[in-house]
């Protein structure tokens, strides 16, 4: 199976393998499938006891005097180990090249890139030194709060990831703030930054979409983040979709179909728009099958998928099989075949990902990518939990499997049998 492709720009499906044409798909690319400092305080001369002899008069002017001398000592100052200045906060981030704001995350568990940990790590063990536990004190007051950002709530895969989030999140006396960017990039940077003044002890995002906004959100947070369903260079657990759409393509050209479509959704969205799409297109190519690729664009919806159905099998009315990004796109398409009379798997195979309920029970039943993204919202919250409670993450990034649930939409139709009366 051949390797998944690195970033292929942010252009939309359309533009990266426009309708019938050559140009339709990019150059392949691939990428790796699988991923208390402080010495003691000098101590103050002590005070000699004056003999017993001593006159009441010469007893006042040694207080006075001692009096005097206190008044006018200079104030001790704290010293470290071996006669050296106490290190603290400003010092770290001086030796490392990095902002003060950025050593509190480091010890706060906030996010920090791994260029920079590595610089600051370098310098607390140079310099030998830990956080006041004054300053640690500070954020001992727990909320018992985890804010949750995803990008919509109409989902049966949100909904699996949301489920095992709370399966384990509950389960260690946490509670969660839900908030949905309603499939809108601009909103969660928003979203986090929020979050983080509203006394939460970690965040986890459900992510589709990276920006500069993103990036610029998570290098403020002072809280542990974790990524769901995107990988970043951060803890994170994500989808295989590339392998998922090779292998899925790859079945269905094992049944003889060769002039397959391909309905996917923005190349903005990482996962289910270019690891998909590179997918399929990919398995195509190796197949000797991708000159003059079909490929349509749609939003998340049945409805999309039932219009770039209809739009492309206009135009290319020799496919026989329609590949879709999603479960609910793939519902769409095949009620437009219904609609129009145009027999599936017969006449065209339809495939999804997701494996949703709809898949079980739509008419055919679907040929779907079962992706445990249950499983998955549990690792991310249990990736979190280790985070807060200061425990080494044994994979910061985990890449989730899949599987390819074979129904109806591509399965041959039994033959029927006639059977005749026999003569006795």
């Amino acid at each position: 199976m051949p390797e998944a492709p690195a970033d292929g720009g942010e252009q939309g499906l359309r533009e990266a393998a426009p309708q019938g044409g050559e140009d339709a798909v990019s150059e392949r690319e691939r990428k790796p499938a699988s991923d208390t400092q402080g010495g003691p305080v000098s101590q103050l001369e002590k005070k000699p006891v004056p003999p017993v002899s001593k006159t009441l008069s010469e007893k006042g002017e040694k207080k006075r005097t001692e009096k005097g001398k206190k008044a006018s000592s200079p104030k001790k100052t704290q010293k470290s180990t071996g006669g050296r200045p106490k290190v603290n906060i400003h010092d770290i981030a001086r030796l490392a090249g990095v902002s003060e704001a950025a050593v509190s995350r480091y010890f706060n568990k906030g996010y920090v890139s791994k260029e920079k940990r590595e610089a600051i790590a370098k310098a607390v063990e140079d310099t030998n030194y830990s956080p006041s536990i004054h300053a640690s004190s500070l954020r001992s007051n727990k909320s018992r709060l985890i804010g949750v950002i995803l990008p919509k709530i109409d989902s049966s895969a949100m909904g699996k990831m949301v489920g095992g989030i709370l399966e384990v999140l509950e389960g260690a006396g946490y509670q969660i703030l839900l908030a949905t960017s309603e499939n809108k990039k601009d909103k969660e940077p928003g979203y986090l930054r929020l979050f983080s003044h509203k006394n939460v002890e970690g965040i986890l995002l459900i992510g589709s979409i990276m920006t500069a906004a993103h990036q610029e959100a998570f290098e403020q947070l002072e809280v542990p983040l974790v990524l769901l369903g995107l990988r970043w260079e951060g803890p994170c657990v994500y989808h295989d979709d590339y392998h998922a759409l090779y292998s899925l393509t790859s079945r269905i050209l094992e049944k003889g179909r060769t002039r397959l479509g391909f309905i996917g959704v923005t190349m903005e969205d990482e996962s289910a728009g270019r690891q998909r799409f590179y997918g399929f297109r990919d398995a195509m190519a190796d197949a000797g099958l991708d000159k003059d690729l079909a490929v349509g664009l749609a939003d998340f919806s049945i409805e999309s998928g039932y219009e770039e159905a209809s739009r492309m099998l206009r135009s290319r009315q020799d496919l026989d099989a329609l590949v879709c990004a999603t479960d609910t796109i793939a519902i769409g398409a095949l009620r437009y075949l219904r609609d129009g009379g145009i027999d599936s798997p017969g006449q065209i195979m339809v495939a999804g990902v997701g494996d949703s309920q709809l898949a079980r029970v739509v008419t055919p039943t679907l040929t779907s990518i079962r992706i445990p993204f249950d499983q998955g919202g549990r690792l991310a919250a249990q990736m979190l939990l280790d985070l807060l409670e200061g425990r080494e993450l044994e994979e910061e990034q985990v890449m989730m499997g899949y599987e390819v649930v074979e129904r109806a939409s591509t399965l041959p139709k039994p033959s029927i049998l006639h059977l005749g009366h026999g003569h006795r």
